[in-house]
């Protein structure tokens, strides 16, 4: 008889924990999706909050790994990049194949000035995950930037604009590649397309005035520096 009583206080204890834990699951289940919504709509501080709370109540490493990244993205967001970049690496640590893991960190380490470090995960990335445009922008612009491989960049660019047609930044910043191996007629005909995407954009007036000015076209570069002003009006990013 003690032993079936006995038993059945363990059977019970077990219970209790059980649900004890079951409904922390539960409650860090939905401070997770409120941290979501909040960071959809760009209320990055109540999204961190929550994120906070979700990761009291997370107890599976996938789980966390995602409550961590998307807290990361909304450090990120917020310009606090050494927490993004705590938040992103210990979600790698506990998962490596989240592809907006590395992105996020790659922005964070191009932001802090570690542009190095910021490739070998835009790497990763498309790795994981060969159809997300802003990894190929990014990649691309880091190495034209860095005049690593203008070549490669092009390449990038090229797979950027396939991802994301509607990508006015990828555009602008093949044609300045273009530009910098002087293949005029293909520079200018990107940077067309990304006035026809985004028309305020100035530093695409900018981009193509100077290919102007070094063709002797001193009108045209004249008149691309005006519509860049009037643009930057309208447009100050």
């Amino acid at each position: 008889l003690s032993l079936i009583l006995g038993l059945l206080v363990v059977l019970w204890c077990l219970v209790f924990v059980a649900v004890v834990y079951f409904g922390r699951f539960l409650q860090g289940v939905g401070d997770a999706s409120r941290g979501f919504a909040h960071l959809q709509s760009s209320d990055y501080d109540a999204a961190i909050a929550d994120y906070d709370k979700a990761l009291t109540n997370s107890f599976f490493p996938q789980q966390r790994a995602i409550e961590l990244m998307n807290q990361g993205w909304a450090y990120r967001n917020k310009r606090k990049f050494d927490a993004a970049i705590r938040d992103f690496d210990e979600a790698i640590r506990l998962n490596s194949n989240l592809a907006y893991a590395y992105l996020g960190r790659a922005q964070a380490l191009k932001e802090t000035g570690d542009s190095e470090k910021a490739l070998p995960d835009l790497d990763r990335v498309i790795r994981l995950d060969p159809s997300i445009a802003s990894a190929h922008l990014a990649r691309g612009t880091l190495m034209l930037n860095q005049k690593k491989n203008v070549q490669a960049a092009i390449a990038d660019f090229d797979e950027a604009v396939r991802c994301d047609p509607q990508s006015a930044n990828a555009f602008l910043q093949r044609g300045i590649a273009y530009a910098a191996i002087n293949d005029t007629e293909r520079a200018l005909a990107s940077l067309e397309a990304a006035i026809a995407l985004d028309p305020a954009n100035r530093n695409v007036y900018k981009a193509r005035s100077e290919i102007y000015r070094r063709k002797g076209d001193s009108e045209r570069a004249r008149q691309d520096l005006e519509l860049a002003s009037i643009a930057g009006l309208t447009n100050p990013a």
